[in-house]
């Protein structure tokens, strides 16, 4: 794959069905962590709910988890598009471990003025999150604190409808739906 980067999902993109349907078919490199960094939902979306955010807690304990993706340069920029860079995540780019081995990776961070500690994600968000921790196998403890975090219903019901369906799609039609609409 020309021009490779690795990207690593660590919020609702943690879901492959969820990065499929937005970029299409990419490379499932691995599970992987960065020391010194957690998960957190504090991030303020544009519709008003609160969605992931990596923190740097200094604590070399505290472990960020997700999935690196083999991305193409086609695709970041779609995901720049709905990960609203400039308008609330920055690009950021870190060492990551997978199994014995390190690699720097990108991922996204919530800028200081899109931080509220104070909102709840959707529902179907934190579906997507925890749906993607299971089923890259990340560790109980992590997908137990996943499932622990409160979350409001989301008041428009078709965008609810609209993301829960993409849980439920075989990933082989949100591959051609998503071709389709690039083309």
């Amino acid at each position: 794959m020309p021009d490779a980067i690795y990207y690593l999902g660590y919020g609702s993109n943690l879901s492959y069905r969820r990065i499929v349907a937005r970029i299409g078919w990419c490379e499932i490199v691995g599970v992987a962590a960065i020391d010194g960094w957690c998960l957190g939902f504090n991030k303020r979306g544009t519709d008003g709910s609160a969605k992931c955010n990596a923190l740097d807690t200094g604590i070399a304990e505290h472990r960020l988890m997700g999935i690196v993706y083999r991305i193409d340069a086609t695709q970041k920029r779609q995901l720049d598009h709905y990960e609203d860079v400039g308008f609330g995540y920055k690009t950021h780019v870190m060492t990551a471990r997978l199994q014995q081995r390190t690699l720097d990776v990108l991922l996204y961070i919530a800028t200081p003025d899109h931080i509220d500690s104070g909102l709840a994600p959707y529902s179907w968000y934190r579906d997507f999150v925890l749906s993607g921790a299971v089923e890259h196998g990340l560790p109980r403890q992590y997908t137990d604190a996943i499932a622990a975090v409160a979350v409001q219903p989301d008041p428009d019901a078709d965008r609810d409808a609209g993301n829960r369906q993409i849980l439920d799609t075989p990933i082989e039609e949100l591959a051609v739906r998503t071709s389709a609409a690039v083309a």
